[in-house]
């Protein structure tokens, strides 16, 4: 199911009950992978060759949004203007790496991004390790979105294996996956996600159903 929802208030969370792992989880990977898909497409110009290539990871990582999000990428293998594969994907807050996965498949249609929307048709990636949970930057406005007033659609989210360290949850590291689509549109997001916990070590592993974020 979808449900449309606002851009947390951090006031409200502090003092209301600490969400479920899971639901903390799946939020921020939906998060941090439109976040991505929003940096690739600032540098859409990018000569499409493999210096053009390497340039145009070179710029994603000079580009801090105001939440502190930034995204180091080591290689990018396939075409810009279409399928391709970022290699050694880092994603970073202030106190540095939160995120990592050695290969995430993206396939896009630049062109949407002129009339202010990111059209990724597929999101997919084999492993995603998730370290902590991101301390973002406080922003002056507590309902400001995390992400810019852009318009961006993921048709099909799909990770094989997250791997969520003991850190997230203070308590256990667990394994899980996680499939599903997203949209992105005035600061709300409608997140469809289908997640489900394949394995657990040191505690009993959190159960994870189709629901929304």
């Amino acid at each position: 199911m979808a449900e449309e929802i606002s851009a947390p208030e951090p006031a409200r969370e502090a003092g209301a009950a600490r969400r479920p792992l899971w639901q903390r989880a799946a939020k921020w990977a939906g998060i941090v992978l439109a976040g991505l898909a929003l940096a690739i497409g600032a540098l859409v110009l990018g000569l499409d060759t493999q210096p053009g290539r390497r340039f145009v990871a070179d710029q994603i990582a000079g580009i801090t949004l105001e939440s502190g999000l930034n995204f180091r990428i080591g290689r990018i293998d396939g075409s810009l203007y279409g399928a391709m594969i970022l290699r050694n994907v880092q994603v970073r807050d202030a106190k540095g790496v939160f995120a990592s996965s050695r290969e995430i498949r993206m396939d896009w249609r630049p062109l949407a991004y002129l009339g202010n929307r990111v059209d990724v048709r597929s999101l997919v990636s084999p492993e995603v390790k998730l370290l902590r949970l991101p301390a973002l930057q406080p922003s002056g406005d507590p309902n400001a979105p995390l992400l810019p007033d852009l318009a961006i659609d993921v048709g099909r989210l799909d990770v094989a294996r997250i791997d969520i360290a003991r850190e997230v949850d203070g308590r256990a590291r667990y394994l899980g996956r996680l499939a599903g689509k997203a949209h992105l549109a005035d600061g709300r997001a409608q997140i469809v996600l289908d997640g489900g916990t394949i394995a657990a070590r040191g505690a009993s592993a959190p159960s994870l159903s189709a629901s929304a974020v």
